[in-house]
């Protein structure tokens, strides 16, 4: 008789480390026993990934990926180890018990497993959005394209900046946007992202260029378009010792 197949219902494991899917059973069946895992990427059908049935078969390339914990897997263990988790490895996973007598049947012979691979924040993604004039609102966009779970965005200026006028600026750290209004010299100055979660951390580096300087980190300039030059503080971030007058 094979009674029903036991398994841990929810996984969870960093990314680079090794999961293991537990799943046991208990049948007295001397022979005819069989077991199959299958893998469902979200959103796709699910397809199989090992075949064991008196001989062990590997199908998708998951072999060197996933190993038995106990090879046969009799005596009621059919777990398995899934060896350097990726991110894409993410999804459902099934354990199917079998033995080819009907009879010998007692209670569910699958047990389903959703598998989650944590990873830290990649490197955001830093913009602008806006015309960063005298008077004018911009917004400050930040994006990590991994991160789980879900990441959080914070933005800095540097540390000898003054705090920004009360009410002149909205955070979303959910999002990672920055809002800010009615742009004045108060505002000038180098702004950096940093998006977070359990794992790590890890803040915006990329090069952009924003009114014709480049900058290794986020600079933010502003014109005064009335007046037809950049302010006093703002001359002295974005040009070189005794070129800016």
């Amino acid at each position: 008789v094979l009674s029903a197949v036991v398994v841990k219902p929810s996984v969870f494991v960093r990314s680079g480390s090794s999961a293991e899917l537990t799943c046991t059973y208990n049948t007295h069946a001397s022979e005819g026993f069989t077991l199959e895992w299958c893998y469902a990427a979200p959103g796709t059908p699910a397809v199989q990934v090992l075949y064991y049935n008196g001989r062990l078969y590997w199908v998708n390339s998951w072999e060197g990926r996933m190993a038995l914990m106990q090879n046969p897997p009799v005596s009621g263990i059919a777990s398995v180890r899934i060896i350097s988790a990726k991110t894409s490895d993410t999804g459902l996973c099934t354990c199917i018990c079998e033995v080819t007598n009907p009879n010998d049947w007692s209670g569910s012979g699958q047990g389903l497993i959703n598998l989650t691979v944590l990873v830290p924040p990649s490197v955001p993604v830093c913009q602008l959005q806006g015309n960063p004039y005298m008077g004018n609102d911009v917004t400050l966009s930040c994006h990590s394209s991994q991160g789980l779970p879900t990441q959080i965005y914070s933005w800095h200026r540097e540390q000898k900046a003054a705090p920004l006028p009360p009410d002149s600026f909205i955070e979303d750290q959910r999002t990672g946007s920055l809002m800010l209004h009615n742009l004045s010299d108060a505002f000038a100055g180098t702004y950096t992202c940093k998006a977070s979660n359990e794992l790590g951390q890890a803040a915006c580096s990329e090069l952009h260029v924003i009114g014709g300087v480049l900058m290794g980190i986020f600079l933010v300039l502003l014109f005064d378009w009335g007046n037809g030059h950049l302010s006093h503080l703002e001359q002295e971030e974005a040009c070189p010792e005794n070129i800016c007058t």
